[in-house]
């Protein structure tokens, strides 16, 4: 059974903090247990560290049991320790006052001792443990293995649950430069060759933090409804400008993808949840852009056109929606994934078959002059089941765009060249002429653009 080591004080009035650690560990067969309950030895400083070295991952909540703003020096010294032996780490503390200046740039659970704040403990330190529990290398011995320090692959789902009212981080991933957002990168990629499924596997699994009710599957981060997707192959591209060309035959894996776009509503979970602070969901280049910019929401929530809670999110840029989509333990659709979606395997040229766009099927230019609230065009549904995919807003992709990709795409699960300038977007939106609507059609916008077209929805390979 997996272990838990938990370096905190043991003054009296951090007991019922650790019993909420407890319960949280063992809903996940995690046995957590503090020094002062096992029997020591006369050096217990040396099994203290024994203890470290024989676990599977330490849980180390900082604050001060003499002074709030005064780290445990205890606390510390176990803690560098274990980051010093590669072990799993999770940092907790009720202030961040509590954590060491060098420690302060690593994410931490920061909690309220009340009620409301040990259950948000609880949830924040559940969804750290799964994501520890789903490393390659987690519970077994890696020197024994012929490493020198975990491997780090990439957890099953990153995305946590936000707890409103109580102040926002995320749980502390392992002691490793790792983010979240090369975590979500590397999932994808590692979907370059036929799996499982291809093999004659029905149907594929589910990842956790997705669960399925109905014909939905639901991102339990932003409630978002999803379609699940199975493996596939398609006829991708079209044949009236030059970078829709040649068609070429895809083969998609199984995945997920959103049936509408993500809403200014679902958006403002992230930035609650402490989206735009967060190294760990961005990549390195959108977190440059963004300390250099300054920016802390979407560009349009100020204005009354652009902001319903259920209007499609705008103004965001590809690095923002690439963010939030990783909070969300998603990550934006490859360019494959968003053309499957919207037109199946039929090549039809709309999401609703072969209709001409009307005001009955899509929003466009000259219809309302807007982003429309979503769900509105009950007839121009995509055969896969997903709203808005023609019209509404411009989606970004994951792809970086280049006109002539089409020629030496590869066959299977393609992610777009490795380099570019633009970001590929789909769709049309509200502000764009009708021919921009059909499912083949391509375009494109710098990383950093915050159009009031521009919006986004999410996916999850499987």
């Amino acid at each position: 059974m997996p272990r838990a080591f938990v370096a905190m004080p043991f003054a009296q009035q951090f007991y019922p903090v650790y019993l909420s650690i407890r319960e949280a560990a063992m809903k996940l067969g995690i046995s957590v247990f503090r020094i002062d309950e096992i029997w020591a030895r006369e050096d217990i400083y040396k099994q203290i560290e024994e203890e470290i070295l024989q676990s599977d991952l330490v849980i180390a909540d900082f604050t001060g049991d003499r002074m709030l703003d005064v780290a445990n020096p205890n606390v510390v010294h176990e803690a560098a320790f274990a980051r010093v032996n590669k072990k799993y780490l999770i940092i907790l503390a009720q202030d961040h006052k509590c954590l060491p200046f060098d420690w302060r740039t690593r994410p931490a659970i920061i909690y309220q001792p009340t009620e409301e704040g040990l259950h948000y403990l609880q949830e924040r330190l559940q969804a750290a443990i799964q994501a520890i529990m789903q490393k390659q290398d987690f519970g077994r011995d890696y020197a024994a293995m012929g490493y020198s320090q975990p491997l780090y692959n990439m957890p099953a789902s990153v995305g946590t649950m936000p707890s409103p009212g109580l102040m926002p981080n995320v749980a502390m991933m392992p002691s490793s430069p790792t983010s979240a957002f090369d975590c979500m990168e590397n999932i994808l990629r590692s979907r370059q060759q036929p799996g499982a499924e291809e093999s004659g596997q029905p149907e594929p699994v589910l990842p956790k933090g997705f669960h399925a009710e109905g014909d939905f599957i639901i991102c339990e981060t932003d409630q978002s409804k999803m379609k699940c997707i199975l493996a596939a192959t398609f006829l991708m591209g079209g044949e009236e400008d030059d970078d829709q060309k040649p068609l070429h035959k895809i083969q998609v894996s199984g995945y997920l993808i959103d049936v509408f776009a993500i809403t200014n509503e679902q958006y403002e979970k992230f930035v609650q949840a402490g989206g735009y602070v967060n190294e760990m969901y961005w990549c390195k280049e959108g977190w440059a852009w963004l300390k250099q910019s300054k920016i802390q929401r979407p560009a349009m929530l100020h204005d009354a056109h652009f902001n319903a809670p259920q209007q499609p999110v705008v103004g965001v840029s590809w690095y923002e929606a690439f963010a939030y989509a990783v909070w969300a333990g998603k990550h934006l659709p490859t360019e494959a994934q968003w053309e499957y979606a919207s037109r199946g395997s039929d090549q039809r040229p709309y999401p609703w078959g072969n209709a001409k766009p009307s005001r009955e099927l899509a929003n466009y230019k000259g219809i309302l002059g807007k982003p429309n609230v979503l769900g509105q065009f009950a007839n121009g549904i995509s055969p896969n089941g997903c709203h808005d995919m023609a019209g509404n807003v411009w989606e970004w992709c994951y792809d970086w765009y280049d006109p002539a990709y089409y020629a030496t795409s590869p066959s299977y699960n393609p992610l777009g060249p490795q380099h570019g300038k633009d970001k590929v977007c789909r769709g049309g939106s509200w502000s764009y002429d009708p021919d921009t609507l059909k499912t083949y059609y391509r375009f494109f916008g710098a990383p950093t653009l915050r159009n009031q077209s521009y919006g986004f929805r999410c996916a999850r390979t499987l």
